[in-house]
């Protein structure tokens, strides 16, 4: 059931981005077998914009910089070997929409252990200059409030007028969804006109896999309008407004940045809930990228750096001073030490 479900729904984004398969930014496939695919953009007029694209995108969904010679960019989440019982067993992009505003790309992975479990990742940048715009980078900041009413309110009825059709044995979280549904907007896409938001991951692993809901619900230009800033109705009006100048102005964003031994890299953080999230640091000269955990809370980064076995092997303290990140690595064995300054991309 589960596996249907999931090739159902990466049918139906392959229909949605057929559509959008030539666009602003030219892109070529990287392909494992039929189970694995994954964008490398290009950009003729502006090789920053591409760069900072591919790097988030390989950071959050490979974690790992692609090298040209990379012989499988699948390696960190592929099952290894038959006797490993859990591990990916899919991983899928799609490009939703691709124009002078927006670069729209979804990427749909497939879980296996005992069960199997599927998720899409929606990644919406501003064409113009490689920035991740999210949802509230559209909307007037003085409205956003109003706008949150209105289209959680549509959110709530999408999903509770479904709720008389299910059949089945099994009884769904409702309170627990509608409270992640008015939570925060995460998840969603632009194609044309329009936004549509996800909502599938408010729903638990069980409850995707028992009913048959549609969680996604769209939005209009015309629904909108009230709402949106300058960059919003350049993005959904189709006007010929330069965008470049517009930037995301929530994280996830890519930093670049130099050690106090000259070492570059990129660093990018996002938040999971409340205070707390997790990022990268990758070395650009040998690609090795470092995974960690913690918070930012008041501009202050309080970080733990991982191992693959989650064992704790680092620790980043570090302050967002005028915009720069100012901070500290501490390795657990005392090896490596050094300090940093990254600056957005």
């Amino acid at each position: 059931m589960m596996k249907k479900i999931f090739l159902l729904w990466i049918f139906i984004m392959s229909v949605i981005s057929s559509y959008a398969q030539k666009g602003y930014l030219d892109f070529r496939t990287i392909s494992k077998g039929e189970d694995f695919t994954f964008p490398v953009f290009q950009s003729a007029s502006d090789t920053s914009v591409a760069d900072k694209i591919n790097t988030i995108l390989q950071l959050f969904e490979l974690q790992l910089l692609y090298q040209k010679d990379e012989a499988n960019v699948f390696r960190e989440f592929q099952m290894t070997s038959d006797s490993i019982v859990e591990g990916n067993t899919s991983l899928i992009f799609n490009i939703i929409e691709n124009n002078t505003e927006v670069l729209s790309v979804s990427v749909s992975r497939e879980w296996c252990g005992a069960s199997c479990n599927h998720w899409t990742e929606y990644y919406n940048f501003n064409s113009g200059n490689g920035d991740l715009i999210s949802f509230y980078d559209l909307i007037e900041k003085d409205k956003i409030n109003v706008a949150m009413a209105v289209i959680n309110g549509k959110r709530t009825f999408n999903f509770l007028s479904q709720l008389s059709n299910l059949n089945s044995e099994h009884t769904i979280d409702t309170t627990s969804v509608l409270s992640e549904i008015n939570n925060s907007i995460k998840y969603f896409y632009i194609k044309n006109d329009s936004v549509f938001i996800s909502d599938e991951e408010c729903l638990s692993k069980f409850e995707k896999i028992y009913y048959e809901l549609n969680m996604i619900s769209g939005f209009s230009a015309d629904d909108l309008k009230p709402y949106l800033n300058n960059y919003g109705k350049a993005v959904l009006s189709n006007s010929k407004a330069s965008v470049t100048k517009f930037n995301g102005s929530y994280f996830p964003q890519l930093y670049q940045g130099t050690t106090s031994d000259s070492a570059l890299f990129y660093f990018t953080f996002d938040f999971f809930y409340d205070f707390n999230g997790s990022g990268f640091i990758a070395f650009k000269k040998n690609a090795v990228v470092h995974l960690f955990d913690g918070t930012l809370e008041n501009d202050q980064f309080d970080l733990t750096e991982h191992d693959k076995d989650y064992t704790d092997i680092g620790f980043i303290k570090a302050n967002i001073i005028k915009g720069k990140i100012i901070g500290t690595y501490k390795s657990i064995d005392g090896k490596s030490n050094y300090s940093f300054l990254a600056e957005r991309m």
